[in-house]
């Protein structure tokens, strides 16, 4: 059995292909999610169809991520296995683009819906190889500074896509609309593809016999690890219980979001991306800080801190939905707070359960999978019969919003009784509160613009003096050319001259002796 030794320059090289295939990974991913309500409430979708779109597909994906061993084994390595899904995921974005062609009204609606079912459990599945994958790729002790930088980059890269498209939307008519949509899904079809081309150049950890071997022990172990896991650690247990219970609470208003914001509180499609934008600058702007609050202080107290402002959001739609300015403000902060829970959830595994990875992130998966899904029904039941008892979708939604609100209180509650044992004294809930995650986000961008800065005027001294010795170097040559090209023309000449008189001298006796006689 071999293991998988790399050089830094191998993982500057695999960091800048996943950060290649995060971006166009989250383009699409945006360009997917944030569209699709549109798109579906142009063909006629109600909230019901709407809210399916936010659990059925991760619910059965997660399912299906039981069976990744049985589908990595007929594979050369987990970067190959991932690869193939990719292109198929991105395969699926042409069909639902052109849905509105050749069907119309809820045909049209319940396509769409089943083919981005498709687009999303392809995605899900090859979800814990992938994991496992980057975890030998990456270091774990810097894997929260790694997921801040990736994901850095990759939301900035869809702030310009997106608010291109809403300009687009907003400006067309209703017919143009659909054909809009059109070119934004197909587009995030090209941008899976190339997303697929650089995972495809990033290191293979293992190999062929290397993949048998652990698909085999793996397959017969996953519920066995995870089992003992569950048995020796109470810690993992209890972190198990918040995270369902967050899923839950989260889920109650989660599918309701984006169609509360454009049916009920109105706003334009530029509205709508800029609510998008500025979450996604809320991210940018404090990952530098959160991902290096998780390496330093650990994720579980990066979690427990963030989670208490989980209630934000949909306390804020309720709230302040008709004041455009409050809520984008608000959407800011909250965008921030969520950004830290969503490091502090994904380096919790790695930086607590480091091995059997596989089998904990597919027994994670499934379970929020379950979990959210529960949410999200419980939230459709209610709402259907908030609707007909109040005979309005949009009071009915409000009380939907203040249940989950109130669960959403219960779960940071509850996560406050994870054990920290992160010998750091800092408390992360204060640093919060004075805005060090902005503060400190902000100057982190800020260094590093100024490094960038520097490196380029660096880059381009270099260059510039490289260019100058070589234009020296090219004019002496280019003299010294001259010079000698001149000295043997100059021989030629006066050889030739030489000839000439020498020839014409004896032309000149010649015809004297020829007039003599």
């Amino acid at each position: 059995m071999t293991t998988f030794i790399q050089t830094e320059e191998q993982q500057k090289k695999d960091f800048k292909y996943s950060v290649m295939d995060g971006v166009f990974w989250t383009i699409m991913t945006y360009l997917g999610a944030v569209f699709l309500t549109p798109y579906l409430l142009s063909l006629g979708a109600n909230s019901f169809q709407i809210g399916l779109t936010t659990y059925v597909p991760t619910l059965i994906a997660s399912i299906i991520c039981f069976f990744s061993y049985d589908f990595l084994k007929y594979f050369n390595s987990k970067r190959s296995f991932v690869v193939f899904f990719v292109i198929i995921q991105a395969t699926l974005w042409i069909p639902l683009a052109f849905v509105y062609f050749f069907a119309t009204g809820s045909t049209a609606v319940w396509f769409v819906l089943i083919i981005y079912f498709l687009i999303s459990i392809i995605g899900t599945i090859p979800g814990p190889v992938y994991g496992d994958w980057i975890g030998k790729v990456f270091k774990i002790k810097e894997i929260g500074l790694y997921n801040a930088r990736r994901n850095i980059i990759c939301n900035l890269v869809t702030i310009l896509p997106l608010f291109f498209a809403g300009s687009i939307l907003d400006a067309a008519s209703h017919s143009n609309t659909l054909f809009i949509f059109t070119i934004i899904f197909i587009f995030a079809g090209i941008f899976r593809f190339i997303s697929a081309r650089s995972l495809n150049k990033m290191s293979i950890t293992e190999t062929k016999e290397e993949i048998k071997h652990e698909t085999h022990q793996s397959k017969g172990l996953m519920l066995n690890a995870f089992r003992d896991e569950i048995k020796n650690n109470k810690n993992y247990v209890y972190f198990f219980v918040v995270v369902l219970f967050y899923y839950f609470s989260l889920y109650v208003t989660a599918p309701y979001n984006r169609f509360y914001l454009l049916e009920i509180a109105k706003l334009s499609y530029t509205q709508y991306i800029s609510i998008e934008i500025v979450a996604i600058l809320g991210v940018i702007l404090t990952l530098f800080y959160w991902g290096t609050a998780v390496d330093k202080f650990g994720a579980t107290r990066v979690l427990k801190a963030t989670i208490f402002f989980l209630p934000l959001y949909p306390l804020t739609l309720i709230l302040f939905s008709k004041n455009f300015y409050v809520l984008i403000s608000l959407v800011f902060i909250d965008a921030v707070l969520t950004a830290g829970l969503g490091i502090a959830l994904t380096s919790y595994l790695y930086q607590n359960i480091r091995k059997n990875l596989i089998a904990h992130m597919t027994f994670l998966t499934l379970f929020q999978s379950i979990a959210l899904t529960l949410g999200a029904l419980s939230a459709a039941g209610l709402n259907y019969l908030l609707t007909k008892n109040l005979g309005s979708e949009t009071r009915a939604l409000f009380w939907v919003f203040i249940i989950g609100i109130g669960l959403r209180f219960l779960s940071a509650i509850l996560s406050q009784g994870l054990k920290d044992n992160n010998p750091e004294k800092t408390n992360v809930l204060k640093e919060i509160i004075v805005f060090k995650p902005i503060i400190y986000g902000g100057g982190k961008l800020m260094q590093i613009w100024g490094e960038k800065q520097k490196e380029i005027t660096h880059n381009v001294g270099q260059r510039t003096k490289k260019i100058q010795l070589h234009l020296k170097k090219t004019t002496k040559q280019i003299k010294g050319d001259f010079s000698l090209t001149a000295k043997k023309f100059g021989k030629e000449l006066n050889d030739t001259t030489e000839e000439i008189i020498h020839t014409t001298k004896k032309a000149i006796k010649k015809t004297k002796k020829y007039l003599e006689k």
